[in-house]
């Protein structure tokens, strides 16, 4: 069985199951990035305390993420995918925290955790097309708000799987994705998170994030840190 949350306040029982976290814009997008580029390792936080006590441990690593869209000051990198590029992140790990998706990771957690968005869609849909697990796909939302382009990239994954076995929010997020893929500048018109990062000047990051299965690369959550295909 398949089954939506359209935020991650409304997960419960996690147990034998296997969570696909969503933050299309942009967390996600980020952490599939940057692990697709070489990061070696992403240690997803909830907040820039618990980054700077991480740092501590492992001194190496850079600091990434946001609060409100932006870049947190002292740190290295923002919530852009784009500023995730081989020749930064390469060989380095990584510590990450951001308003929604690492909170929405951390909710997962007693439940196997893969992270997805729409450039790894077609990769994830085949992960979970013939597992066994019962499984759930959370959206990040924004600040315990469904978005849209959260739910639309969990319908997409659900369409490519071709699965039926579909709680009424899982339905719901299939029919979403069928009916608005066939006006590509829909989400443009609709999603109110996606106009703010417009009006931040991150209309390229959104470019970049909407497109469909530019990478195969599946992030999994094992033991404190996120890496590549396990």
């Amino acid at each position: 069985m398949i089954d939506v949350c359209f935020t991650y306040s409304e997960l419960q029982d996690t147990c034998g199951k296997l969570s696909v976290i969503i933050d299309t814009l942009r967390a996600t997008t980020t952490i599939i990035t940057a692990l697709n580029n070489g990061a070696r390792y992403i240690i997803p936080v909830e907040t820039v305390n618990e980054a700077s006590k991480q740092k501590n441990v492992y001194k190496d690593a850079l600091l990434g993420g946001e609060r409100k869209g932006l870049k947190i000051d002292g740190f290295d990198l923002g919530n852009s995918p784009l500023e995730y590029s081989k020749d930064i992140v390469s060989g380095s790990g990584i510590i990450f925290t951001t308003t929604n998706g690492t909170r929405a990771i951390k909710s997962a957690l007693g439940s196997k955790i893969i992270l997805a968005a729409l450039i790894n869609s077609k990769a994830v849909s085949d992960y979970i097309k013939s597992a066994g697990n019962e499984i759930t796909i959370v959206c990040s939302g924004t600040k315990g708000r469904f978005t849209m382009e959260d739910t639309y990239t969990a319908g997409c994954i659900i369409s490519k799987t071709a699965r039926y076995d579909l709680t009424d929010s899982a339905f719901a997020a299939k029919c979403l994705y069928e009916s608005m893929n066939k006006d590509p500048e829909f989400l443009y018109k609709t999603c109110t998170h996606l106009k703010y990062l417009v009006n931040k000047g991150f209309k390229e990051d959104i470019m970049y994030s909407l497109k469909e299965d530019t990478t195969e690369t599946i992030p999994f959550y094992i033991d404190g840190k996120i890496i590549r295909d396990i």
